[in-house]
């Protein structure tokens, strides 16, 4: 259907849909993915589709794990996140304080 709007242009209705609420994901989510991706086994457009996330965000979220520092004694938060805690926690270790 093509609408006729006062200055003679032609338009088409807008039929796109939004897809919904946006979507907020926990930092142990975004931290499993960004290790993924600091594997560097699959791509980054392979890990997105896994994980039904936009390409932009893997990249983002590796950029933020990547850039936290090596050294176990800084306590770096993200987002109320720890990176620390989170890296103890998979090597069944406890954090330091």
């Amino acid at each position: 259907m093509i609408l006729v709007c006062g200055s003679g242009i032609k338009t088409e209705p807008n039929t796109h849909k939004m897809k919904g609420k946006r979507r907020r994901h926990d930092p142990e989510f975004k931290a499993r993915v960004a290790l993924e991706a600091l594997k560097g086994v699959k791509t980054i457009q392979q890990i997105a589709k896994d994980f039904d996330i936009h390409p932009v965000q893997v990249s983002d979220w590796k950029k933020a794990m990547a850039q936290a520092p090596a050294n176990a004694s800084v306590n770096v938060a993200w987002h109320g996140f720890s990176w620390v805690s989170h890296f103890a926690s998979l090597q069944g270790a406890r954090p330091p304080q």
